[in-house]
């Protein structure tokens, strides 16, 4: 009985810390080819637009404007869903933007954002690896907007 319970309080906590933290921030900046700002995300959450606060994403994978609306939610299938629970992209942890057979977007290890091998003009600064998702994620909402 004892290992049967030390098992599911491990499980319970396992899952949890697995569920809790979807998005990750460094603090990163989404450069266009000449270096201006378009999009940035500072390591508490906040995201900037054109140097105005636009929202904020949780590590529980929610993405939320600047009046605390729920604008989506990162699944745990990796899913992006808007408030009302329709699908707005998949995006992996790698952050490789696809339509379920296909890639669409995805990012180089210079942190160069593609679509199908092709540069897009935008690159995240400083490049972080583990940001990717959380950056295309911010990309779908912004371009839904």
């Amino acid at each position: 009985m004892r290992k049967l319970c030390c098992f599911l309080l491990f499980s319970i906590i396992l899952f949890s810390c697995s569920n809790s933290e979807r998005f990750t921030s460094s603090g990163f900046e989404l450069q266009n080819e000449s270096g201006k700002v378009l999009i940035a995300v500072s390591k508490n959450g906040l995201v900037t637009v054109r140097d105005q606060v636009v929202g904020a994403i949780k590590v529980n994978g929610t993405i939320y404007n600047t009046s605390g609306g729920l604008l989506a939610t990162l699944t745990s299938t990796n899913i992006l869903i808007d408030k009302e629970g329709d699908k707005i992209i998949e995006v992996d942890e790698e952050g490789t933007i696809s339509d379920g057979p296909g890639i669409i977007m995805q990012w180089n290890d210079e942190g160069e954002f593609l679509d199908k091998n092709f540069k897009t003009g935008m690159q995240m600064v400083p490049v972080d690896e583990d940001s990717f998702q959380t950056a295309s994620c911010i990309l779908a909402i912004y371009l839904a907007f």
